[in-house]
């Protein structure tokens, strides 16, 4: 069934995918990113398990998980630790996103339960790529960088 949803996701979402590609290969190979790369060994950020349904929901049915298919799909191509790089940006534009939201004199509008929110999905989305890659042999059950 999930197979069926993210190819599903691919085909709709093929031209903003082609895209994200195409702006993660671009900041990877900025000069300033490079060296960051290729210093990565494993990934930092303790992963936690999330059950079928919280997953299931975060990856699938959320309101933002389009977003989430699309730089999913835009990871395709890249180095293993050009995507442990860019999960890295997602989560720190994310858990930044939560503290402006979190500010007291936050731009009006701002609305730190849906950061909140954003935040929590990310993670599960994150967490739930990284056992992908444990599985497909990228990473090792550490998280440490097996195949670039």
């Amino acid at each position: 069934m999930e197979e069926k949803l993210f190819k599903k996701f691919e085909k709709k979402l093929a031209p903003a995918i082609k895209e994200m590609h195409r702006l993660m290969v671009d900041s990877c190979n900025r000069p300033d990113h490079l060296k960051m790369i290729r210093e990565i060994t494993k990934w930092d950020r303790i992963v936690k398990t999330y059950n079928q349904g919280e997953v299931h929901w975060a990856v699938y049915h959320s309101s933002t998980a389009e977003q989430w298919q699309v730089f999913r799909a835009g990871l395709k191509g890249l180095t293993t630790k050009q995507k442990l790089y860019m999960l890295e940006i997602l989560l720190v534009r994310t858990d930044g996103a939560v503290y402006v939201a979190g500010l007291r004199d936050a731009p009006k509008g701002t609305n730190l339960t849906e950061a909140q929110k954003e935040r929590d999905l990310n993670y599960i989305r994150v967490d739930n790529y990284l056992g992908a890659l444990v599985r497909g042999g990228q990473l090792d059950a550490s998280y440490c960088v097996q195949r670039d």
